[in-house]
């Protein structure tokens, strides 16, 4: 997604690339908006048509030229620094695919700074770069491709890749300080002129991909997966080559409900949930089940657990669940697993009304955390404040959720002969959110995280109609708040996002696709969202939004993931029963925090645990659920506790 400037200039590109490879990262440019939108244009028009078009025609030309023959898809914008030597310079690189009966992809490189020298358009094979639907593959392509631009007399060429050979003997030590000539440079296709064009003030920050050394190698490509296909029928071969790779599936999702009542199991898997693909599943919602004044009441989720439990069937166990008065957190995990499952644990930080430290669970954030063959997963669910004027606090809550549950969850790796987890080394925030970034291996922050567009409502609906998909889209994400609060890192420092490529998820009239009719007129916004901790753990590939569920004013969005680290093995010196923790839900009164932040009381509502299996299996009935004692325990305790604040 391309993003706008930081107060430092500091930039981001289109792809938010955690690993760029073999390029070098430079960081304090900025690029125009005019460069992107005239190189998404002089991509489909003719280059007779270029000259002497403004921005708002070049995109009504774009749009008609898209429609229905060709559609321009933006894979990459950045600044690379191009050439070497007296020749090197920092310029506008957009990578664009014309799909249609032809594919064919086109390189744009403009000087950023200097006007004098033309602008190049090139042809690449498309093969150079598809990922074959693999996001993090096409990152790696790209990157490589970027760390090889260079010149060749007036064209703009992509030098070939040079890989190191192995060494087999000592003989060979030798020619490590032998010195050879670079390869011959072999040009992609002959070069296009294009007219430069001026920048404007609305610029936009991306990340600068700067050349490496030709000779360098360049990182292994992600392995490829299917997230269509399913996991092998046989557990043992699903166990097993998690063991092998260490690698596994996750879907994330985020989805804010309404208070309306759940689709259909058939809906669930077909939409959202598919069965038997994944080996974690997250599902955070928001107004769940029950409005926020309800849920005040009656926190329970239970319907909600119990349409995911028929969702997911028998081959997949509930391990954690957690409930924040309207905000709900649930993980499952392939039933495979459940022997390289370990440290289970949640926690609630409330951030809702109240004074002071003394907040209620209308707002707030759940964390969920586990280990799956010993590396540790991560997974924030949050409802921050509404309205277009609640930025701020919106910045302020991520800071104290993140910090309350870093404090709370995230624990260091024993020092050599200790069997003490470290504990944070502070307690102000930002050393917390650090801590939590250092010492957990896949981090996942989602949510309704109610960031709004700056834009009025008339504006915001003449792009979506508009534009075409790729200018609309990057137009209106330019006036995104969260955008904005990574740019001004203002909050989440250090997460991405992979690139948004849906319409936007908030607010829609109910049972249709249309965007809020009331007298409010709402702006349409991305206010769902999942960001990711990048790293070598964590692959994204695929983040997307469906409409088809309209039961909501939200849309629900997920992400797929690809988690874990090569080589780590499961924890067999902890036994099976410690690794399989209780299937639990933990209800957090709205009422939580003391002046110090710490919970002050959590329910355990039981299901699989109690003084005999007897209890544990009456407790789990309905006849149970609405006796007198079941009532006391599940429902009146909790709210008579929070009352006199027992701890």
């Amino acid at each position: 997604t391309v993003l706008g400037p930081t107060p430092s200039g500091r930039a981001r590109d289109v792809l938010s690339m955690a690993d760029p490879g073999p390029a070098q990262v430079s960081a304090d440019m900025a690029v125009a908006g005019t460069w992107r939108q005239q190189h998404l244009a002089d991509s489909v028009l003719p280059l007779s048509d270029v000259s002497n078009k403004t921005n708002a025609s070049r995109q009504r030309e774009v749009a008609k030229v898209q429609a229905p023959a060709a559609v321009v898809k933006l894979l990459y914008q950045g600044v690379a620094q191009v050439g070497h030597g007296s020749r090197r310079g920092d310029y506008v690189v957009t990578i664009v695919e014309e799909q249609g009966p032809d594919s064919e992809c086109y390189l744009h490189a403009s000087h950023l700074s200097d006007k004098s020298l033309k602008p190049f358009k090139t042809s690449i094979d498309i093969a150079l770069i598809s990922g074959q639907g693999n996001f993090a593959l096409q990152k790696k392509r790209i990157s490589s491709i970027l760390s090889r631009l260079d010149f060749s007399g007036n064209n703009i060429i992509v030098r070939p890749e040079v890989v190191e050979t192995p060494k087999t003997s000592k003989a060979n030590d030798a020619l490590d300080d032998v010195k050879t000539d670079p390869p011959a440079p072999v040009p992609v296709s002959p070069p296009v002129s294009l007219l430069p064009t001026t920048t404007d003030q609305n610029t936009l920050a991306e990340d600068q991909v700067a050349a490496a050394p030709s000779a360098a190698p360049s990182a292994a490509p992600s392995p490829t997966v299917d997230f269509a296909s399913e996991l092998p029928a046989d557990d043992a071969a699903v166990l097993a080559d998690v063991e092998a790779t260490g690698m596994v599936r996750v879907r994330v999702v985020t989805w804010n409900m309404q208070a309306n009542a759940p689709p259909s199991v058939e809906m669930l898997r077909a939409e959202l949930l598919p069965l038997n693909t994944h080996h974690v599943v997250v599902v955070g919602t928001e107004e769940c089940e029950n409005t926020i004044a309800k849920s005040l009441i009656n926190p329970s989720k239970d319907k909600w657990e119990g349409r995911l439990r028929e969702v997911f069937g028998d081959r997949y166990d509930l391990i954690c669940g957690h409930a924040l008065q309207a905000t709900h957190s649930i993980a499952f995990v392939h039933r495979a697993l459940v022997p390289l499952i370990s440290a289970v644990k949640s926690e609630a930080v409330s951030t809702g009304l109240g004074v002071g430290a003394t907040r209620m669970g209308n707002k707030g954030g759940i964390g969920i955390h586990f280990a799956v063959n010993g590396t540790s997963l991560l997974f924030i669910n949050a409802h921050l404040a509404h309205a277009r004027k609640g930025y701020d606090r919106r910045n302020e809550e991520y800071h104290t959720i993140t910090a309350e549950l870093s404090r709370r969850l995230v624990r260091a790796t024993p020092a050599v002969g200790s069997t003490v987890p470290a504990e944070p080394p502070s307690s102000d925030s930002e050393s917390l959110v650090a801590w939590m970034q250092e010492h957990v291996d896949c981090l996942v922050w989602g949510g309704d995280l109610n960031y709004r567009l700056e834009l009025e409502r008339a504006e915001a609906e003449e792009q979506l109609q508009d534009g075409a998909d790729v200018i609309g889209l990057q137009s209106l994400l330019e006036h995104d708040q969260l955008k904005r609060a990574i740019r001004e890192e203002a909050a989440f420092v250090g997460m991405e996002e992979a690139p948004i490529e849906f319409r936007p998820t908030y607010k829609y009239d109910h049972n249709t696709d249309a965007f809020d009719s009331s007298a409010k007129q709402r702006v349409p916004s991305w206010t769902d969202r999942i960001l990711f901790k990048p790293g070598d753990a964590v692959d994204v590939h695929a983040y997307r939004s469906v409409q088809a569920l309209r039961t909501s004013d939200h849309r629900p969005v997920y992400a797929d993931f690809l988690m874990g680290k090569l080589g780590r093995a499961a924890q067999s010196a902890t036994s099976s029963r410690d690794l399989l923790p209780p299937t639990t839900t933990s209800i957090s009164p709205p009422r939580l925090q003391t002046s110090a932040g710490r919970l002050r009381h959590r329910v355990r509502v039981p299901t699989t645990v109690g003084p005999s299996r007897a209890r544990a299996s009456a407790r789990r009935t309905p006849r149970y659920a609405r006796s007198c004692k079941g009532r006391l325990l599940t429902r009146v305790w909790p709210r008579v506790w929070r009352v006199v604040g027992g701890e």
